[in-house]
């Protein structure tokens, strides 16, 4: 009797995993377009995990976490060059103001920036295609192409995933930043029918020279996750 139960409780638990791994393979997220409504607001905690390691080694010396507080918001249209009308989109770090602003645009294409700016107003070489709409699980496009103060950075969808955060379910693809040049950097992106719900960028270990002289091994991990919104229809 305890080996059938076993065996049952052995059953029970394989067809709760494949479950669960089914569901997930299953999920197919609805995302054709980007929340442009002025009005509109996203707000992310943004974890900065810094290791420092002993240089060329793998033995870890301490970690710390800084911990911030990013709103952006979609505060009003604009023109450039009187004839491209674009959405100013405005960045706030920990309540310290504005820190930097994007002006981006709808198309035919995508989900587009124009410029951005953090004092100066940058115009892109060629405008940046965040998105390429719609998306899906054979989506794969050229962000940014490759300047002379720019590389080139590929995106590419890479499976799909639910996420629950502040008990709502976010049905994402996950989008995978590849770079033209080996800059150490691992970006991926979850993305939804309300923007972008979580980013992770991994900075992959390097040694560096502190401001004394002494070199140190450090590797940064920055997680970005959706706190809280409201996407204006």
């Amino acid at each position: 009797m305890k080996n059938l139960i076993k065996q049952l409780t052995i059953i029970l638990l394989l067809t709760l995993v494949f479950s669960c791994d089914k569901k997930d393979d299953n999920i197919i997220p609805n995302i054709n377009s980007y929340p442009m409504k002025i009005g509109t607001e996203w707000t992310y905690v943004e974890q900065c995990i810094r290791k420092h390691y002993k240089p060329k080694t793998s033995i870890l010396i301490k970690e710390d976490t800084i911990t911030s507080v990013i709103k952006i918001s979609i505060a009003k249209d604009t023109l450039f060059s009187d004839t491209m009308k674009v959405k100013v989109f405005n960045l706030q770090k920990d309540n310290s103001g504005v820190v930097s602003r994007e002006f981006n645009y709808l198309d035919d294409k995508g989900f587009k920036t124009y410029a951005y700016s953090n004092e100066d107003i940058h115009i892109e070489d060629k405008p940046a295609l965040n998105i390429k709409f719609p998306l899906n699980f054979k989506s794969s496009w050229t962000y940014k192409d490759e300047f002379e103060h720019t590389m080139r950075i590929d995106k590419k969808v890479i499976g799909s995933e639910q996420l629950n955060l502040f008990g709502q379910n976010f049905s994402c693809f996950k989008v995978a930043w590849k770079y033209s040049e080996n800059m150490g950097f691992e970006t991926t992106d979850w993305i939804s029918n309300k923007g972008l719900v979580k980013r992770i960028r991994i900075h992959d270990k390097a040694t560096f020279t502190t401001f004394d002289g002494k070199p140190i091994g450090l590797q940064i991990t920055e997680k970005t996750t959706l706190k809280s919104f409201k996407v204006l229809e």
